[in-house]
């Protein structure tokens, strides 16, 4: 997916990935280079059950 992502649910991992968030907020352009390159992508149904058909039919 796309996101700030951690492994483990520990207060370390997740405190991580705050920190990391946090971060990214605070980079503005980063950030707004990251919401362009997601909001280009095809999140369709159509694409998904595509994808679905593409790997059942392998």
């Amino acid at each position: 997916g796309f996101g700030i992502c951690h492994d483990q649910t520990s207060v370390w991992d997740v405190g991580d990935a705050i920190g990391r968030a946090y971060n990214l907020y605070l980079d503005q352009k980063r950030l707004k280079d990251i919401r362009k390159f997601i909001m280009s992508i095809d999140h369709s149904w159509d694409r998904a059950a595509q994808q679905y058909i593409d790997l059942y039919q392998m």
